[in-house]
Formats: structure tokens, C-alpha cells, sequence
């Protein structure tokens, strides 16, 4: 019995939405057109079989788990894979029940095609996916890869205006200019501001006398709105970009509307109110590079999801990647590229993250005059907590109950 299976859509735009996001990193898509087929395999069966193409001893490898992250979070979602129990034939675990993944019928037909496609276009072209689409996880219905690909689109037919492409794309002002921004960094588009009102962009002022502990969610946002408020009490004064980097938040859009809404409850004013993000000037335009994009990526991946004669140069493309030698050197060319951005990659050394632990507990006790509690910790750093098990087991750190809830101290 299926535990796990979505329906593939069966319109251009939904089949956008839905496959864009499973192949904009190179390791979802070597998983794709190298290691799912009809067999079911296990996390362990996955990351095994993705070393025949990548060496781990040369390359960095995604953990088990990242594979069944793989699975359950963006493939299965998007139709392109089903997920099943099976006995476990490991020596840990043989005769087990364990989960395990298969290609469904569309994740053959065009899941895999277009997942080798993605990774000989990265290659060829020197640019991770990464690079091009973004990120998955991002606010709202449609995700990154997908808005991405609408600006480009939007812009080869002339838009230019900051202004049209937030009301084209129904999305808030700071997630079209992290995008648009994303673009320009990797050249497909030009752009430029010349507003210089605050560059453009609405500040709040704290109303003297409101107390942050008292604001509402925002968009069921509890935790963020808190720390906005208590920011802007704090600063008097901000905006948007410069509260996301202050707080090392990673999605400035959600800082954005927080804001907004703070001026909503009361809480807080807009300190330019007759600015209009309408009335914004810019200009965004379309490069050489990005016309190569479009007219050599994206209009061969929306005809391979109409079944047009794109589909099956693809899918030649995923036959020689799975049979021959080809396949090797482009999975490795391809790791390449993403180590090179990847944020896995990018990740602060441990000793560096664990001196941002120590100095939160101390700068928490200097304020409060008692240590934090995990939870803070945790969000307020945006770490795991095994930072911090690593500092308590080498005695640094140290838990003790106050009240009723369990803090931590820095050890004396």
C-alpha cells in the first residue's frame, strides 16, 4: 500500500510550480536521472548507488537522511516519486520494516529527463542550478525556482518596472528584489534604482509607550513578529533590510510584512507615508546571457512538459547519463559547481558557531541576569542544538533549573 504519492498536474504553469523545484540543485537532480528507477530503495540504497557517480573521497555527498529528505519533501510532493514500506536487507536492520522510494510513471517520463537536462545545461554553462533558481523554501505559494523563471519571461517581453513584476507576480516588494537581485548577480538581468528616499524603501518608528510583548501574529508568525517589536522599540527606527540582517532572519519578505503589520496593530507608524512602492523607478532588463537562458533552458523545459520534440532529446540525454561513462563526469563536474555555492558548503566553521552560542548566553545573562533557555538559543542564533551539546560536554556550558524551566550558563 502507497504511503506516500501526489498527482502529477497536468497544466504547463502547474507542472512548472511542481518540477522547477526538484532539480535546483544538482545532488536532487544526480538522484533523479542516476539513482530512482522501479526498484524501491532505501535512504542507505540511494546514497550508495549516488557513489557510483559521485566519490565520496573526492567530492563533497549528501547524508542518508538528505536522500529521504529529497523524497518526502520535493519529490513526492510534486508527483515524481512514490514511497513504500520493504524488509530491510541491511546488517543493522535486516527483515525490518524501513521506508523506501521509487520513480512514479511521471517521475520516469519527465522528472528524470529534465533532471539530466538541468545538470548538463549547469556544466555547459559553469553555474550551478543553484544559482539560477534559488532556494525551495521560500514564503508564499509559488517558490523560487518558479517567480525566477516568470521574471525572466516578464522581462524578455519588456517589463521593466519593480512595480509590475511584484503586481504580476502577487508577491511582496522584498521577495522581487531578492530575486531580481539573485538574477542580476548571475547576469541574466540588469537593474537599477533610482529612487533615493531611504533607497526606496518604507521605514517604521516604534510608538513610544506600546509594549512589544503585547503585538499579535502576523501571518501566524508569533515568534518573528515578537522579535521585531522588541527590535524596533529597541533601534527606534528601521526598515525592513536592515531589521532581516540584524536579526539573521533569512527571509527578509516575512520581516517586510511583519512590519506592515505592526503599523496595523498600532504598534508601530510609517515614517513615509506618502511613499508609494508604485511609484518607485527602476528598471529591470533582460541580458544576453539572460535571453541564452531563456531561449536555451527554460522554452526547451516548458516544451518537454507539453510532450513537444524537447522531451525526447532529454530523455536521450538521461539514457547516456545512466549508461555510460558520460553520466560520471558530468555528476562530478556537477558536484563541483554546487560545493561552490551550496549553503551546506558555505557554513560557518563549528568553533565559530559555537563562540556565537557562548557570547549569546553571556550578552542573555548580562541583560536578564540569569542564562537562556534552549528555545532562545535556538532562535535566536537560527542554530541546532548541537552546538551546544558540544560546549555542555566539554564542561564550557553548564544547565541549571530556575523556576521551573531549565537555563544555561556560562560555566565558572
Amino acid at each position: 500500500m502507497s504511503q506516500g504519492y501526489e498527482q502529477f498536474p497536468k497544466d504547463l504553469n502547474r507542472r512548472l510550480i511542481t518540477t522547477l523545484p526538484t532539480v535546483n540543485t544538482e545532488p536532487k537532480q544526480i538522484t533523479l536521472w542516476g539513482v530512482l528507477d522501479q526498484n524501491l530503495k532505501t535512504r542507505n540504497e540511494l546514497r550508495n548507488d549516488f557513489k557510483g557517480y559521485v566519490d565520496p573521497s573526492s567530492y563533497w555527498i549528501p547524508k542518508f537522511a538528505s536522500f529521504a529528505d529529497y523524497c518526502n519533501l520535493t519529490f513526492i510532493p510534486n508527483g515524481i516519486v512514490v514511497r513504500k514500506n520493504k524488509k530491510s536487507e541491511s546488517k543493522f536492520k535486516r527483515g525490518k520494516t524501513v521506508s523506501a522510494w521509487k520513480s512514479t510513471k511521471e517521475g520516469t517520463t519527465y522528472g528524470q529527463p529534465l533532471a539530466a537536462f538541468s545538470t548538463k545545461y549547469a556544466v555547459d554553462n559553469n553555474h550551478s542550478m543553484y544559482e539560477y533558481l534559488g532556494q525551495t523554501h521560500t514564503p508564499g505559494k509559488s517558490r523560487s525556482p518558479y517567480n525566477r523563471i516568470q521574471i525572466i519571461k516578464l522581462a524578455s517581453k519588456g517589463l521593466s518596472r519593480q512595480a509590475d513584476f511584484i503586481k504580476r507576480l502577487n508577491l511582496d516588494d522584498a521577495s522581487v528584489v531578492e530575486h531580481i537581485q539573485s538574477l542580476k548577480k548571475i547576469g541574466l538581468v540588469g537593474y537599477e534604482s533610482v529612487s533615493t528616499e531611504n533607497s526606496g524603501w518604507a521605514r517604521y518608528g516604534w510608538i513610544t509607550g506600546k509594549n512589544p510583548e503585547h503585538v499579535k501574529p502576523v501571518y501566524q508568525k508569533r515568534d518573528l513578529a515578537l522579535k521585531v517589536a522588541r527590535l524596533l522599540r529597541d533601534v527606534k527606527e528601521t526598515d525592513y533590510r536592515e531589521a532581516t540582517k540584524k536579526l539573521g532572519y533569512k527571509h527578509p519578505g516575512a520581516v517586510s510584512n511583519v512590519l506592515s503589520g505592526l503599523a496595523r496593530q498600532g504598534f508601530a507608524r510609517r515614517l513615509n507615508p506618502k511613499f508609494v512602492i508604485m511609484k518607485k523607478l527602476s528598471d529591470v532588463r533582460i541580458t544576453d546571457e539572460g535571453k541564452d537562458f531563456l531561449h536555451d533552458y527554460i522554452i526547451p523545459v516548458e516544451n518537454a512538459l507539453q510532450d513537444r520534440k524537447d522531451l525526447d532529446d532529454m530523455q536521450e540525454i538521461s539514457h547516456r547519463f545512466r549508461n555510460t561513462t558520460e553520466g560520471v563526469r558530468y555528476a562530478q563536474e556537477a558536484m563541483s559547481l554546487y560545493e561552490r555555492v551550496s549553503p551546506a558548503m558555505k557554513a560557518k566553521p563549528k568553533n565559530i558557531r559555537e563562540n556565537q552560542v557562548l557570547n549569546f548566553i553571556k550578552s542573555y545573562e548580562n541583560e536578564h541576569g540569569f542564562g537562556p533557555r534552549n528555545k532562545e538559543i535556538r532562535d535566536g542564533l537560527h542554530l541546532g542544538i548541537q552546538y551546544l551539546r558540544h560546549l555542555r560536554d566539554r564542561g564550557v556550558v553548564e544547565r541549571r533549573t530556575v523556576g521551573r524551566k531549565a537555563r544555561y550558563f556560562i560555566k565558572k
